[in-house]
């Protein structure tokens, strides 16, 4: 931070676009060999599963596809000439979470803030060593001032509908692996100065399912979204929570509307529950306990598709039921 660079976000104007405001670009990192991927397979598995979202993208807008050193040939194999690739080391793969949150002022001047990454709450099988470089790096590859904070935060626990609303969970931001010892005020209070937003919503806990092995502990982007400012989705958790951990929580996450003055009116809708499947050579599959509905190879299919049938909505089709 230089000596005349405001010392928070809002202070200069920023602020944190929602999510479905256009924007010129997109980043994304290439998965290396670690902890999540068990084998050879998992990881070309994977590889080949983000090489179709970057083509996907890339048909819309400029993609930038940060890579280990050493994998840009095979990475440009899968992904193409179209696509940027930037040669730095990473841990893992989730550019949402790894990287920073662009925010943007009036003039439509771009700002990124680099929250402090430590593995999803310093969780024992994570390795972030590179990831957590990751965020000032793609600022500086993307020539933008860089606001840093020592919040434990990522891009999928936070979701904004772009007029001063953010949704939060207690079990991420006020979690031990990472802000012991901060209280919900505090946290609030470095959130709204690095994202430009004035209003919180917290939910207790996130999806059940994110709470086992290689689960964010909570992520909001998997259980709540905005579909408009002042009004969200919410997808029903589990009816069986899947750890022991979670048997203390209710099964569903609360969406109740704001209890902030002036929130003004709110609607909140909770999706139904779909289950997810893979097309295979022998045909549709659902995912196994170690898998994730996280990629385009995965479909969530209408609620009222049996475990036995094939699911009757492509991928493009996902999206949630009317209210």
């Amino acid at each position: 931070m230089t000596a005349t660079q405001p010392a928070k976000p809002v202070d200069a104007g920023f602020r944190m676009p929602a999510e479905w405001t256009p924007h010129e670009r997109t980043w994304m990192a290439w998965p290396s060999p670690n902890p999540t991927f068990t084998n050879a397979q998992e990881l070309a598995e994977a590889r080949k599963a983000w090489g179709a979202v970057a083509r996907a993208v890339r048909a819309y807008e400029p993609v930038t596809l940060v890579v280990s050193p050493g994998d840009a040939d095979s990475a440009r194999a899968i992904v193409g000439d179209d696509v940027q690739l930037v040669e730095q080391e990473l841990d893992d793969a989730w550019m949402r979470d790894i990287g920073p949150t662009f925010v943007t002022d009036d003039a439509g001047e771009l700002a990124a803030v680099d929250w402090t990454f430590n593995g999803w709450g310093a969780q024992e099988w994570a390795r972030w060593d590179h990831d957590s470089k990751i965020a000032r790096h793609v600022s500086d590859v993307a020539g933008t001032r860089t606001y840093s904070t020592e919040l434990v935060n990522e891009g999928g626990a936070i979701h904004v509908d772009g007029e001063g609303t953010v949704l939060l969970t207690d079990t991420v931001q006020l979690g031990e692996g990472r802000n012991p010892g901060w209280t919900r005020q505090q946290v609030e209070a470095e959130i709204h100065a690095h994202l430009g937003t004035t209003k919180a919503i917290w939910l207790p806990y996130g999806l059940a399912g994110d709470y086992g092995t290689y689960g964010t502990q909570g992520h909001v982007d998997i259980v709540a979204a905005f579909a408009r400012p002042a009004s969200s989705w919410c997808t029903p958790s589990p009816t069986r929570p899947t750890r022991t951990t979670s048997a203390a929580r209710p099964s569903r996450p609360s969406c109740a509307r704001p209890r902030t003055p002036g929130a003004g009116s709110w609607r909140s809708w909770r999706s139904r529950r779909r289950p997810c499947w893979r097309r295979t050579g022998s045909g549709w599959t659902t995912p196994t306990s170690t898998t994730t509905c996280a990629t385009a190879a995965w479909c969530c299919a209408p609620s009222t598709t049996r475990a036995t049938r094939r699911p009757q909505r492509s991928s493009a089709d996902c999206s949630p039921s009317g209210p």
